[in-house]
């Protein structure tokens, strides 16, 4: 399933341990009800896998969601620079995230 966060097109859910080795950005998302989602956390990483299964604010996504945290990711060979401005934008866009800064 896609799902567009700002201007781009993510991918998921990918199960936990699916997650690739990969550059790009990972969205933590809940599923509050049916048909609505809530987005938790934007995060980028060189190593998708390693970076969300050793992310310091997994409390954070437990705790902010009634279900387990699902894991949208934009994969992007891009800079970690690009990746972390992308980031930036879309939580500029969706100021109510509860997780990170």
């Amino acid at each position: 399933m896609e799902l567009t966060i700002g201007w781009h097109d993510f991918n998921g859910p990918v199960p936990y341990h699916k997650i690739p080795q990969k550059p790009g950005l990972a969205a933590v998302i809940c599923r509050v009800e049916v048909g609505k989602l809530e987005l938790l956390d934007i995060f980028e990483g060189e190593n998708l896998r390693d970076t969300v299964h050793h992310h310091p604010r997994q409390e954070c996504h437990k705790s902010n969601c009634d279900n387990d945290p699902e894991y949208f990711l934009y994969l992007t060979d891009q800079s970690s620079d690009i990746r972390r401005g992308i980031g930036r934008d879309i939580r500029q866009q969706y100021e109510d995230i509860p997780c990170g800064e």
